[in-house]
């Protein structure tokens, strides 16, 4: 495991809740099952991730 793990963990959570706190109606702008993902066997994730501010 990464020693800077935990610390980048942290730093998404304080981003993210900063995030929602700011635009609290922000939704996915298409269905969930549709988000584009990486052609890869390492990375997990989306390559982009299209959002409604609201």
């Amino acid at each position: 495991m990464c020693p800077g793990a935990p610390l980048a963990r942290r730093e998404v959570i304080i981003a993210v809740s900063r995030w929602l706190e700011r635009f609290p109606d922000a939704r996915l702008a298409v269905d969930a099952a549709r988000l584009p993902q990486p052609h890869s066997f390492i990375a997990n994730g989306f390559t982009e991730i299209p959002i409604l501010l609201g």
